[in-house]
This record gives C-alpha cells, structure tokens and sequence, in this order.
C-alpha cells in the first residue's frame, strides 16, 4: 500500500472516531455534585436554664371597679358640673336637679305627718286614753296598732321620709375617685329616675377577663406574669398578674381567668386585647427554637 492510501485511512478513522458521542447516563443512576466549601455547624452546649411556656388567648379590658350613678326622680336637669372623660374625687357634686318642686313635696308630706299624728292621738283618746303620750308605755300594742293604721300617720311618715330621700338624692355625687364616663345627658333636660346617668371608672388599676382551655388549666396559677396587646395598638404592650381562676368549666371546655395590670392612659374599658401568660416551669434543658425542625 502506498504511504498516500495509508495516510488518507489513518484520517478517515480519525474522523470517525471524534463523531461519536459520550455514552449517556444509565436509566435510574444519580450524580452528586460535592460542594466547594466545607459546611460549617454551629452548637452550644446544652444546659439547663429557666424555660417559659406561653398560652395564648383573647381578652377585653375593664376598669378595676366602676359604678353606675343614677338620679331618684325626673327632674329637670338644673347644672351638670362633668364632662365625660373628667377625673373627679370623692364626694365631688357632678349634676344637680332642680329642687323647688322636690323642696315643696318635703314640706307638704311633713305636715301630712302632724295631721297624721294628731288623728293618731284623737284615736287613742276615743278608745279612753286621755292622755296617750303618757299612757303610750300602758297602751296594748293591739289598740295602738288600730290608732296607726287607722289615723294613716305610718303612711304618712313613709311619705315624708321617701321625699326626703328624693330631695337629698337631688344632688348626684361621686362615691369614689375615678374618671366620668358614658354622660350623654344635656342641661334642662328631664332626668329619668332609675336610669344610668354616667358612670364612674376606678382607674386605680385595670382588669382583663380572658378564658383558657380545660387542658390549659394545670399550667395556669394565680400569681402568674402575663402580659396584654391592644388590638388597636400592638406594640404597647403591658405586664401584669392573674389575680382570679374561676373553678368551673363552661360547656365550651373554657375556664374563665382575671388578671390585673397597672393603669395606663392609653387603656381604655371595654378594649380588646391580646393575652399572653408566661409561667415556668423550672430549671429544664432548653434547645433553641431555631434547632428544632418540624416534620409534618
């Protein structure tokens, strides 16, 4: 063979042979691919340390005592010294009636009274005792009894003594300190007896009322740190203690718990808040929550 048909065949394998291609992976085989850097792991040593546990609940705010002030008659509103949102001392005068028709009823039952007890003491004359409120001590009570009722001068004492009432009830004071609240009563209006006029909130102290589950009851004591968030303002947070359980479990599986924080201005009566009650424990060994992988 020529060295020219020698060289054009050696090409040819040549070519041939840098056409085929790499053989393709099996079916079912897994390439892993190392990383460049070595992974680094971080740890502590795991001792034991005091661990809180956490319930969670929703709960509403309340003044730690309030009241609501009402008038006896309706009157006409003669002064209104308040304003809801006043803070107001013991004993302090927060809206009077007008007293001229209230001052003429007193003086009229107290002379019905008079008339009264004078028919009173004409009864016990006709039954023969002439001088009754000597005789008074020898009288059988049965005889005075008629004379009363039938003289009417324990109706009348009743009267007076209810007018009196209304008049002395004309004045509407405070029993305590504390700030008005729920007034919506305007000057010359009629006041309307037995109805709430205002209320009055002790800010001395707040209360929330929350409910937990009958699970939760065991690790839930009086005593115990909690803390509530406003729904309105999350990031003002305020601790306390719960104060009350009540023993019984509703028919939800819900038990009722009162705590008791420190006032705050920003707190209102009535506000919904979030609750959370811390208790530990004891000494247990703590892993961090960032360690723990939760499979599902």
């Amino acid at each position: 063979m020529s060295p020219g048909k020698i060289f054009v065949f050696m090409m040819t394998g040549l070519a041939l042979f840098s056409c085929k291609q790499a053989p393709a992976p099996e079916e079912g085989t897994i390439e892993t691919t190392l990383p460049e850097k070595v992974a680094e792991i971080q740890t502590i040593t795991l001792r034991e340390s005091d661990f809180q546990h956490e319930i969670l609940s929703n709960g509403k705010l309340k003044a730690g005592r309030s009241v609501d002030l009402s008038f006896k008659s309706a009157e006409v509103i003669a002064q209104i010294s308040v304003k809801n949102g006043d803070r107001v001392e013991a004993g302090q005068v927060l809206a009077e009636l007008e007293r001229f028709k209230l001052e003429n009823n007193l003086t009229e039952a107290s002379m019905k009274v008079e008339e009264a007890h004078l028919l009173f003491q004409d009864k016990l004359f006709g039954m023969g005792y002439h001088n009754p409120l000597q005789d008074s001590a020898t009288i059988p009570q049965n005889k005075m009894r008629i004379a009363v009722i039938q003289s009417g001068y324990e109706n009348a004492i009743i009267a007076r003594d209810l007018a009196r009432y209304e008049l002395e009830n004309s004045v509407l004071k405070t029993p305590f300190a504390g700030t008005v609240s729920g007034l919506f009563d305007k000057q010359y209006n009629i006041a309307k007896a037995g109805e709430t006029f205002c209320t009055i909130l002790d800010y001395s102290h707040l209360e929330v009322d929350f409910s937990i589950l009958e699970s939760e009851l065991g690790l839930v004591k009086a005593g115990d740190q909690m803390s509530v968030a406003p729904f309105a303002f999350p990031e003002r947070k305020a601790t306390g203690r719960v104060t009350e359980i009540n023993p019984v479990v509703d028919d939800n599986g819900m038990v009722q718990i009162r705590a008791e924080i420190p006032y705050r201005p920003d707190l209102y009566e009535g506000m919904n808040v979030k609750v959370s009650v811390l208790r530990s424990p004891g000494m247990k060994l703590v892993v961090p929550k960032s360690a723990v992988v939760v499979r599902t």
